[in-house]
């Protein structure tokens, strides 16, 4: 498994729209990936919209986006690369 720890710096958190671009860019990889609220502990399919939009991220919110299987590290770094760089 691929874990990497990131903050959203997003002044809107994950909303919508970039919760869809996060769903959207995982289901372009073949490992199963999660993302996680380490604020509040709650865990979502980066493959579900929804799922994500639960997750209840701000700005400063802490994140681990985790991955596991055959290309669980670009698929890691891919999801942690959009995540960083929304709003920028």
């Amino acid at each position: 498994m691929t874990v990497i720890q990131i903050e959203c710096m997003s002044q809107n958190g994950l909303h919508a729209r970039p919760a869809a671009l996060a769903a959207r860019l995982a289901k372009e990889f073949e490992s199963q990936c999660y993302i996680v609220n380490e604020d509040n502990n709650k865990r979502a399919d980066a493959r579900s919209v929804t799922s994500i939009m639960t997750l209840g991220v701000k700005k400063g919110t802490h994140l681990r986006v985790e991955c596991s299987g055959s290309d669980e590290q670009d698929a890691a770094k891919a999801l942690a690369d959009l995540i960083i760089k929304i709003d920028k």
